[in-house]
């Protein structure tokens, strides 16, 4: 596993415990951090099926926080 795709992974972990504690402001970050990386291996390698899958979940860690009451604003 490519270091940047293990730097992803932890930044969904983190965002689930932000999650799991409330803070979802936080956890938002840290999913788009994860997607920011996630999005450039997938251009880097557009051959890699599972790289081009990986976006994919980072953009609904992002939405499941979005449509959290009254997070819109976080938008």
């Amino acid at each position: 596993m490519p270091a940047g795709n293990m730097v992803s992974v932890s930044y969904d972990r983190v965002g689930d415990v932000l999650v799991a504690q409330g803070h979802l402001a936080e956890a938002l970050k840290s999913y788009q951090d994860s997607l920011a990386i996630r999005d450039r291996l997938a251009k880097a390698d557009p051959g890699n099926a599972g790289w081009q899958r990986d976006p994919a979940i980072s953009h609904d860690r992002v939405g499941q926080i979005l449509v959290q009451p009254g997070e819109a604003t976080l938008a």
